[in-house]
């Protein structure tokens, strides 16, 4: 091509030049930006967890060893993982109802997991 003619449509590329570098900003912007936004969440229950994402809250009742108790679920979903905490409250400190509740909830991640249930004693220190 002469040199005139390449020199005529440079003033109508310019424009498109400006556009492309703020689309390859825009591109490196999004790249950076991540998926996971962890927080902090402190809870009555006595935990504090560290989640990825806003959680989303569930209350309901499940019935465990024939007693209905209040279990509550806190979970964050990104990017196709789950992250989650489940608390039951008990309704008393009797040895066979923790027994029937800590078997409740092994059994349910079990299932969830698709495993068989392992158990091995480990102290838990309690927050006072």
């Amino acid at each position: 091509m002469p040199k005139e003619v390449i020199d005529s449509l440079c003033p109508l590329f310019r424009p498109l030049r400006h556009y492309a570098a703020l689309v390859c900003v825009g591109a490196a912007l999004a790249a950076c930006s991540p998926s996971y936004d962890w927080r902090t969440l402190h809870n009555d229950a006595g935990y504090t967890i560290d989640l990825p994402a806003k959680p989303t809250v569930e209350d309901q009742p499940v019935a465990v060893g024939g007693a209905s108790m209040p279990m509550r679920m806190q979970a964050a979903h990104v990017d196709g993982a789950v992250f989650a905490v489940g608390t039951l409250t008990l309704p008393d400190d009797r040895d066979d109802t923790r027994r029937a509740a800590l078997e409740f909830l092994r059994a349910g991640l079990s299932r969830n997991l698709e495993g068989v249930p392992q158990t091995a004693s480990v102290p838990v220190p309690l927050a006072a």
